[in-house]
């Protein structure tokens, strides 16, 4: 029977296999968060243009869209005003 050599049991097993590491949840939005973007657009001159973004979002108010779309929200009203 052949021993396994140091190198063997301690580092070939961990470059074979990677390590099993979930990747860190990113951070959701909050309601305050969206609310302070929308409002910094809005205040700009872009009321008309957020309007429209609640209404693609499927809402009237800021309090009815669903929170899972946030992110996407706040990435369209940050490009308001850029082009």
């Amino acid at each position: 029977m052949k021993w396994p050599t140091p190198w063997q049991r301690c580092i070939a097993p961990r470059l074979m296999k990677p390590p099993d590491v979930a990747a860190p949840a990113e951070p959701q939005l909050t309601l305050e968060q969206v609310r302070a973007v929308l409002a910094d657009k809005s205040r700009m001159g872009f009321t008309a243009e957020i309007r429209t973004l609640l209404q693609k979002y499927g809402a009237a108010k800021l309090s009815g869209i669903d929170p899972v779309h946030y992110k996407a929200l706040v990435a369209d009203a940050e490009v308001l005003g850029d082009g």
